[in-house]
This record gives structure tokens, sequence and C-alpha cells, in this order.
């Protein structure tokens, strides 16, 4: 037998890795996986990047990612994290076994968002923006000049995660007081190019 939450040291038989449980005592808990009987936790089958491990009567997946992303905190704030697929095992010896970060397309997010009013207080709205990325912004040396007499063409290249503004318009309670409200809301959200700031609006 062996333990998945050890790294899978090799055990004696009828021995289990910190627990004070073996198969022949009484009490001990049992989980059953294809007509077999093992303790929870137990290793049940495994492939070069994944373990089965055995518990509450189911067999969970688990990887052996070592190098590499291994959940969302360690992708960046523009990026979603990607476990590796248990069903394309070639992908995920590529990846060491381990996920992989992608870059979240631009797209519409709705979130919930509290307005401080000065005249109203905190207020709770849906408000919809473009987020996401648009790939690498590059500034430097464009072209090269053909004689020794010539300047380096500088230029930049970028795009930004930008949509189209419309505004609806939401119900909010002021001072125990209904009030009618304008909210921009964005669509059709796309990488523009070139990046362009907004002017806000009056």
């Amino acid at each position: 037998m062996q333990h998945a939450r050890f790294g899978g040291n090799e055990c004696q038989t009828g021995e289990r890795e910190e627990e004070d449980c073996n198969w022949e005592k009484d009490g001990c808990d049992s989980c059953t996986y294809k007509g077999n009987t093992y303790h929870p936790l137990d290793v049940v089958e495994r492939n070069e990047c994944f373990y089965k491990i055995c518990k509450d009567e189911e067999a969970f997946e688990s990887n052996k990612c070592e190098r590499g992303p291994f959940s969302q905190e360690d992708c960046a704030d523009d990026e979603t994290y990607i476990p590796p697929n248990p069903n394309n095992l070639t992908e995920a010896i590529v990846n060491n076994c381990c996920g992989r970060c992608e870059r979240i397309p631009c797209k519409p997010v709705t979130e919930k968002k509290t307005v401080n009013f000065t005249d109203c207080g905190p207020v709770t709205i849906d408000l919809t923006y473009c987020k996401g990325s648009c790939g690498t912004s590059f500034s430097g040396v464009m072209s090269f000049p053909s004689s020794s007499s010539d300047n380096f063409v500088l230029g930049s290249s970028c795009k930004c995660c930008t949509g189209d503004v419309n505004y609806s318009t939401a119900e909010i309670i002021c001072v125990g007081v209904a009030k009618t409200i304008s909210v921009p809301t964005y669509s059709n959200c796309r990488c523009d190019m070139p990046c362009q700031r907004i002017p806000s609006l009056e």
C-alpha cells in the first residue's frame, strides 16, 4: 500500500503511514473502489502524472505537479488557471504534470460595486465593463535604417480591451427615497489598436 498524502512512500503489508489503524483492527474506516477495499486516501491507481485516491467510496484525481502552476494563486491577475487533463496524459507530461496559466480573453465582466455617493451614502450597483488580455504590447525599433546616415524608425504596437459604451438606468434608495441614476455599461468587448484613452464624461 501507499499513502498519497506523503508522496506515496512504500509501506509494509497491513501498515499505514502516520496511522494507528491497520487492516486487522476493528473500527477502521474503509473505502471501496472497483470491488476492492482500501483505507481512505490510499492510492488505488496511478500513471506518470496522476494518482487516484480513495475517499468516501470514490476515487479522486490528484496530480504530481512539482514544477509549474498548481492553482489560480500561481497565475497573474490577467490569467486563469487551467488544471491538467487526466484524459490527455501526453499534454500533462509536456507540462510537467502541472496545469497552465492562460490569459483571460477580452470579454464583458459584471461585478457588484459599492459606490459612496456624498448625498446617499454607500450604494451597491451592478457594473459591466470590458476586461481581459489583448496580447503583448511593444515599443521600440520598428525598422532598421538602410544607410548609416539614416535614423532608426521607432514605434509602438499595442491593443487594448475596450468596447461600446451604453447607459442604462438603475434605481437606488437614497436616504429612504427611490432615485434613478444613469449607469455606464460596456458591450461588444474587443481588442482595439492602437490604445486610446477614453475621456471622462462630465
